[in-house]
């Protein structure tokens, strides 16, 4: 360790995270891609942070498009076909912290009336009360990698073994 550590913990613990997405991807990685490509709109105000996460998707066929804000997502779904959505739920948005950012762009797509699953992925526990109808929320990529995979009515993979399962 360097001086430069302040609390030797939290890089135990980002280390450990980091093993646990480096473990994950050895498996999912290996994982034979669909023929079928599909869309994912990916709503984060830092995007850089889902680069691993959104490899393995496109691993998998997704095209992934990217936006930092509620009002660039419900732009972008008006433009264009996507058959998921991914969001986190805390953001910055217009120089604001919007702690529930996340369930306000849900409740916004359904009250437009579209039906596209939105899975959230981000720390922490869901706001039941505001989870609505949202497909589902992950906090670990082969969660989320699942969820997607099941939106999409794909076999879902197995991190414990390398085989599919249906669910």
């Amino acid at each position: 360790m360097t001086d430069e550590v302040k609390d030797p913990a939290s890089v135990e613990k980002y280390l450990a995270q980091l093993a646990k997405k480096v473990a994950d991807s050895a498996v999912l990685a290996t994982w034979p891609r669909d023929v079928e490509t599909f869309a994912v709109l990916w709503v984060d105000d830092d995007p850089i942070n889902n680069q691993f996460e959104s490899g393995i998707l496109r691993n998998l066929g997704a095209s992934v498009s990217f936006v930092r804000s509620t009002k660039d997502a419900i732009s972008e779904l008006a433009k264009g076909h996507f058959d998921v959505l991914i969001s986190d739920i805390r953001r910055r948005e217009d120089g604001d912290e919007k702690p529930e950012a996340g369930y306000d762009l849900l409740h916004q797509i359904r009250e437009s009336g579209n039906t596209i699953p939105v899975i959230f992925y981000s720390t922490g526990n869901p706001n039941s009360k505001r989870m609505g109808t949202a497909y589902g929320f992950a906090t670990t990529p082969s969660r989320l990698v699942n969820l997607v995979q099941r939106a999409l009515g794909r076999k879902q993979i197995c991190v414990e073994c390398p085989k599919a399962y249906d669910m």
